[in-house]
């Protein structure tokens, strides 16, 4: 595998800058990406343990928000989840790209669009698991006050399942992973803080609190990160437990599983660095329902 400077091609970037140009009409407002606006996606591979990377491919220029998670299922195959940021109005899809040859090729699968209008509104970083039986599960970013959900029947070519799940969520991404148990763990920024009635809003087309944000009212409550467990695929959650909590924001959150049962959690905002052992939280009742605050 030929070796590739990282540092070398760094200095010769050129960045550009992402930018929004605001146009105001009589009874709406819309947000656009200026024309050029990038942040593109590449993969690279080692197959020695990151002593060596091989030259980086790009799969699109596209802006590119937060990547959650690329994740090898049982099959081999090897399912990257991303987004991109599109024009006329400028919202975000989702899509994710497949590779069955170790990361030589990298086929994507359809868009998902879920329309939206604003710098964060619609279909939003991702995070993707395998269920048993095979299929594929994304739950979705979105200021719809819950994680919208997609499903792939064909390891992640494309997705035919969307909709709204029962999971409420802020404007935030979470992040979903299998554990060695076998039970499925979630990490996310709930709807509003734990005891709260009601959550301030930003966004919408008419409102002065970062109107660019979105089309629609969001809750963007990142004060609190909470956790929760399935053994049923996801059909329903144990009770979230707060496990991070700051006056600011605790969000973006990785999760390593580093030994069976033992995870790392970090989080991109807020800086957590957690040591959490599964078994701590299992709980003696299960929630009726999918996690609510």
């Amino acid at each position: 595998m030929p070796e590739f400077d990282f540092e070398s091609v760094a200095n010769q970037v050129e960045w550009e800058f992402f930018l929004f140009k605001l146009v105001v009409d009589e009874e709406d407002v819309i947000f656009d990406p200026r024309p050029g606006t990038t942040a593109p996606t590449y993969v690279t591979r080692s197959t020695d343990d990151g002593r060596t990377w091989s030259v980086p491919v790009r799969l699109h220029r596209e802006w590119t928000g937060d990547l959650r998670n690329m994740i090898v299922i049982s099959k081999g195959t090897v399912v990257l989840s991303s987004m991109q940021l599109w024009n006329s109005p400028g919202r975000h899809v989702m899509l994710t790209y497949s590779s069955k040859d170790h990361g030589q090729t990298w086929p994507r699968s359809n868009f998902i669009d879920l329309g939206g209008n604003g710098h964060h509104d619609g279909a939003v970083e991702g995070t993707i698991v395998e269920l048993k039986g095979g299929r594929i599960w994304m739950l979705i970013r979105t200021n719809w006050d819950v994680f919208w959900e997609a499903f792939s029947e064909d390891e992640g070519v494309s997705w035919r399942t969307i909709r709204p799940s029962k999971i409420e969520a802020s404007s935030s991404p979470g992040q979903l992973r299998r554990l060695k148990s076998g039970r499925l763990v979630l990490f996310w920024n709930r709807l509003m803080p734990t005891g709260w009635k009601t959550y301030p809003r930003m966004g919408g087309l008419k409102s002065t609190n970062s109107p660019q944000w979105s089309s629609v009212a969001a809750s963007a409550s990142r004060e609190e990160l909470s956790m929760a467990f399935s053994d049923d695929e996801g059909q329903s959650w144990t009770r979230p437990v707060v496990v991070a909590a700051r006056n600011d924001q605790v969000s973006y959150p990785e999760v390593f599983e580093v030994r069976p049962g033992t995870m790392w959690v970090t989080s991109g905002y807020g800086k957590l660095r957690a040591i959490i052992h599964e078994s701590d939280f299992l709980p003696t009742n299960r929630a009726a329902e999918s996690p609510k605050p």
